[in-house]
């Protein structure tokens, strides 16, 4: 009972408050200034039209985010062809150094695919029967050998590269002359070793290793690669001579098949004094010019 009278005894002081407000109202209301009300109202709605503000403001950022994200995305996408343009356009810069064996045509093709681990085995490049490859035709890039032809389909034909244990090119090395077999070694140390070199021969670190000329299916004078490892074999009678790969294998993009092997003469080399080659020209790529240019002059002399 305690609270159901205070209960109504609040009740009732509210109706009294009210009742004499309305009287004072009535009785007072046309004489009151009312300006005061706006300011009122504008200090209690503040909040709240800065929430809206703020909201608003935080919506329209989150669209322009949005937006200069697509943006973003946009410019790498046009960042990247970009790169790749410019690297496609140095490697045509360095094909166009790049001269053919005489009688002999050489037939762009670019790399589809790269097989094998855990080191590249084979490309598969575009083109075959309807671009007139040949099981058995010489594969090579501006810095040298790459490997030879071994299947040849109606429009893809599969390439065996340098690093294949399968392949094996008849080589010498500049300017001793030592002669030898360039195939690639899958033993402790895996990489390409020059065989059957006698202990007699010169051979140093450093020297260039080109095609001799004594297999029918490479010209004579082509890069191969570099010796970077001496040593002997397991029975001591030979030399053990690692090569490094004159061309970047694994990196290549476009690749040329040597059309008309049965006809090929000793590769012909672009000339040395242009003004221009020598600046865009890497140190790699300049032993492998001057190595095939001596192997070609060593031909000519003994040429009958």
């Amino acid at each position: 009972m305690p609270s159901g009278r205070g209960g109504e005894r609040r009740e009732f002081v509210v109706l009294i408050a009210c009742l004499v407000a309305s009287v004072l109202l009535f009785a007072f209301g046309g004489r009151l200034d009312v300006g005061w009300v706006p300011k009122a109202e504008v200090f209690l709605l503040w909040p709240a039209e800065e929430t809206r503000r703020f909201l608003e403001d935080l919506s329209s950022l989150r669209g322009q985010n949005e937006q200069l994200r697509s943006e973003i995305a946009h410019l790498r996408q046009e960042r990247a062809l970009l790169l790749r343009a410019g690297a496609e356009n140095e490697r045509l810069r360095r094909t166009l150094e790049f001269a053919a064996p005489r009688a002999a045509t050489l037939r762009p093709a670019r790399v589809l695919g790269v097989f094998g681990e855990p080191w590249a085995l084979s490309y598969q490049i575009e083109g075959g029967i309807d671009r007139g490859f040949r099981v058995g035709e010489a594969v090579v890039a501006p810095e040298g050998l790459i490997g030879r032809v071994t299947a040849v389909g109606a429009d893809e034909s599969t390439v065996a590269l340098l690093s294949d244990p399968g392949l094996a090119v008849a080589c010498e090395v500049l300017p001793s002359g030592a002669r030898g077999t360039v195939r690639f070694k899958v033993e402790e140390r895996p990489a390409l070793y020059l065989a059957h070199v006698p202990l007699t021969d010169t051979v140093r670190v450093g020297d260039v290793v080109v095609t001799s000329g004594a297999s029918t299916l490479f010209p004579e004078g082509l890069p191969v690669g570099f010796v970077t490892r001496l040593g002997r074999d397991p029975d001591g009678l030979l030399q053990e001579i690692e090569v490094r790969p004159a061309a970047p294998l694994t990196r290549l993009r476009e690749v040329f098949v040597v059309v008309g092997t049965e006809r090929l003469r000793p590769w012909q080399l672009p000339p040395t004094s242009e003004p221009h080659a020598g600046a865009r020209a890497d140190s790699l790529r300049a032993d492998s010019l001057r190595a095939a240019k001596a192997a070609k002059a060593k031909a000519e002399a003994f040429r009958p």
